[in-house]
């Protein structure tokens, strides 16, 4: 069997992914000046790529596979690729690494949970 096939993210659900990690992206840069840490954007988009938009794509593809939840895929993995990536990638305190993951799952999630079904009921795809 294909998993690519039985992948279930649709050519949406992929744009959708991909639209949210951008818009966590820009909500990370917009919270570097709240929480004046000083990343840099190369820094704050290799964290929010990755973990936001390659974690669950890939992980939804192998958690159905192995028939597994797909809520661990896209809710839960993500969350732990955004803490160990701000763990790996930034060079300050803890209590500030914490901030950020935290601020990007918030604006990811907001975006993919409220924003994101609104903008596709009006296009049509």
């Amino acid at each position: 069997m294909d998993t690519l096939i039985a992948a279930p993210l649709s050519f949406v659900d992929i744009i959708s992914t991909l639209l949210a990690a951008i818009a966590a992206f820009f909500g990370l840069v917009i919270a570097d000046k709240f929480i004046e840490h000083g990343i840099s954007a190369k820094r704050l988009f290799t964290i929010s790529f990755l973990s936001l938009f390659v974690v669950p794509v890939v992980f939804s593809v192998i958690f159905n596979y192995y028939n597994y939840s797909l809520f661990l895929a896209t809710g839960i993995m993500p969350i732990i690729a955004l803490i160990a990536l701000c763990e790996l990638l930034l060079s300050s305190d803890r209590k500030t690494k914490l901030e950020t993951a935290a601020a990007g799952y918030i604006i990811y999630g907001v975006f993919a949970l409220f924003i994101l079904p609104h903008i596709f009921a009006v296009i049509p795809l």
